[in-house]
Parts: C-alpha cells; sequence; structure tokens
C-alpha cells in the first residue's frame, strides 16, 4: 500500500530567530536546504507514491522550481499554508481530496 506524505513547511521559525525572514525550511544543510533533504527521502521512500508540501506564499514558486530541478517526481502540488500549522494540513489534505476525484 501506498502513501501519501503531507509536509508543513509554512512556519516562520519564531524559536530560532531567524533574521530577514529566511524560512527555515530553506537554511542549507551540506549545501542543500533543509527541505530539499526532506523531499529526496520521500523520493526514496518505495513506499510513499506522492507529496504535497504546505509552504509560505512567497516560497511556492521556489519549492516548485527546486523539486522539478531535482527530479522529485513525487511532489504533486506545493500549496499556500495556513495562519496555524493545522490548517496547512487541512489545505494539502483538501488538495489530496481534490487529485483524487479527479482521477
Amino acid at each position: 500500500m501506498n502513501s501519501i506524505a503531507i509536509i508543513a513547511a509554512s512556519g516562520i521559525g519564531k524559536r530560532m530567530q531567524l533574521k530577514d525572514g529566511l524560512s527555515k525550511q530553506l537554511l542549507e544543510i551540506g549545501g542543500f536546504p533543509v527541505i530539499w533533504h526532506t523531499l529526496r527521502a520521500f523520493e526514496r521512500a518505495s513506499s510513499v507514491s506522492s507529496v504535497y508540501i504546505a509552504t509560505k506564499s512567497e516560497n511556492i514558486e521556489l519549492l516548485k522550481e527546486m523539486a522539478a530541478s531535482a527530479g522529485f517526481s513525487k511532489v504533486k502540488a506545493v500549496i499556500e499554508g495556513g495562519r496555524e500549522r493545522q490548517d496547512s494540513v487541512n489545505n494539502c489534505i483538501k488538495a489530496v481530496e481534490r487529485e483524487i476525484r479527479s482521477t
């Protein structure tokens, strides 16, 4: 059975006290953003069939481009997150439901 991964990546990292509005998901480890490592792990996971990402509106295109250029074919949607984590997850669930209905 395959699973769908939902990545809630809309946070602003308040506890990390990042400057200049940098998203913690875009901090680099080993030359790649944290979110890249997460996507790569799901791309390699045979039990995961698709990935949905909720992020800040200003990061949507960046994450779409990152996924495409890295060949992360399991990324099905990058959507705007919500005010709270549960809102972001709910937005992804709605996107999954739309995808299921359209197939």
